[in-house]
């Protein structure tokens, strides 16, 4: 009797101890048990990115318990609407490949959403740009072929058929007409600083300034033929191209060949700093200079091809063009090269990059080529028509000219808003 009323206590006492009466139990799922409901999280793009229209912009998220499809929409005001739709329904996969056809801006956000029940959805973490390239015409009034521009650090030149030389003023944005003193074509420009510049040309022309291009004074030259290249080191110094590579240190009163390239048919000289240079020519030339042009190494370029620019924004990872519509790359300082795939390419005739990745090309068909993935894929723009492309300066801002046949240059701007 005794035993049985102790174990009617003691469970009397669990029962009392297991639960105030007063309290309101609630059931609380335990932090490590499955929920199911639907999540997406969107991790890219974010602030960090800047999408080029045309170019494949990886967007990427993931998600929990979402059954089936999603839909991917755009919004050009941070989220505040979200009015264009980039794809209706794909695979729920945490990433999707879009060309950036929508309206620019500097504000885009991306929205990943389920295509049917349970409802949900993420955005980007922060908005991103979306830009392209734009262009306006912007030459001088005189009739003449584009050949090569260049500027002193202030003003623009373009120089070419005709012995022209002409001036742009950043100022006011006007054209001044130079007296070249010849009527050759002019090949090549190039500014030492603000006051003095180099040019070249056909029948042996060089011709330098000393007071930012007002004017110009015969310099003696190397030859009587086509000079296709120079540099300007200072008033007295520099390095010309014909039919082999020449240097001078008093202004052209003598000329002396540079040793290693006194059979080079040089087409382009790139000078990245005062030590780094490349040079590129006929039958695939190429050759690097580590000692500001002394002395030269020739490279092998993988290609019998007529190249004819070349150009670095670090001094590490070079790209050079050929007349063929070929591009070369190297990524160690211009000592190794490799032909970049580039399926029916129209004649190149110049390059200019930004970084080790971007880069534009100019064409001989009107159009522009740009990479942002050091090559490896392609956009094409249709600038104006039927004009053959020869020069194209691009700053580090992006800003920049293309300009060729026909009279014709193209200011060139990176374009995020519309």
């Amino acid at each position: 009797m005794r035993r049985l009323l102790m174990i009617a206590i003691l469970y009397c006492g669990l029962l009392t101890w297991g639960c105030d009466k007063t309290c309101e139990c609630t059931y609380s799922p335990s932090p490590t048990e499955p929920s199911d409901e639907a999540s997406i999280v969107v991790t890219g793009p974010d602030s960090t990115v800047t999408a080029w229209r045309g170019h494949p912009l990886r967007i990427t998220w993931t998600s929990a318990n979402v059954v089936g499809s999603v839909k991917i929409l755009y919004s050009r005001n941070d989220g505040d609407t979200w009015p264009f739709t980039i794809i209706e329904s794909t695979i729920n996969e945490g990433e999707f490949f879009w060309t950036g056809d929508a309206p620019l801006t500097r504000h885009c956000r991306v929205r990943i959403q389920t295509t049917g029940s349970p409802l949900a959805y993420g955005e980007s973490p922060s908005s991103f740009t979306l830009q392209t390239y734009g262009w306006t015409i912007d030459g001088p009034a005189s009739l003449f072929t584009v050949r090569a521009t260049a500027t002193n650090g202030v003003d623009l030149f373009a120089v070419g058929s005709g012995g022209s030389i002409n001036q742009r003023f950043a100022a006011t944005g006007e054209w001044s007409d130079r007296n070249s003193g010849t009527t050759r074509g002019l090949n090549d420009v190039h500014f030492v600083d603000q006051q003095v510049g180099w040019i070249c040309g056909g029948n042996g022309v060089i011709r330098r300034t000393t007071n930012g291009g007002v004017t110009w004074s015969s310099i003696p030259s190397v030859n009587t033929i086509e000079v296709r290249a120079i540099h300007g080191f200072d008033s007295m110094t520099a390095m010309a191209a014909s039919n082999m590579l020449w240097h001078t240190a008093n202004a052209g009163a003598s000329w002396d060949t540079v040793a290693g390239m006194d059979t080079a048919i040089v087409n382009r000289l790139f000078f990245h700093d005062s030590q780094r240079a490349c040079a590129v020519g006929n039958n695939g030339f190429i050759a690097i200079s580590e000692d500001g042009g002394e002395t030269w190494a020739v490279r092998n370029s993988h290609l019998f091809a007529t190249l004819v620019d070349v150009h670095s924004a670090d001094g590490q990872t070079y790209y050079a063009v050929a007349l063929e519509g070929q591009v070369v790359k190297s990524e160690d300082r211009g000592e190794t090269w490799r032909v970049l795939d580039l399926d029916n390419a129209p004649a190149l005739s110049s390059v200019r990059s930004r970084s080790a990745l971007e880069l534009l090309v100019a064409t001989g068909d009107s159009r522009l080529l740009h990479s942002i993935d050091g090559g490896d894929t392609w956009v094409y723009y249709n600038v104006g028509s039927e004009h053959y492309f020869n020069t194209l300066l691009i700053e580090p801002t992006g800003d920049g000219w293309v300009g060729g046949s026909g009279n014709v240059l193209y200011r060139l701007g990176i374009v995020d808003s519309e």
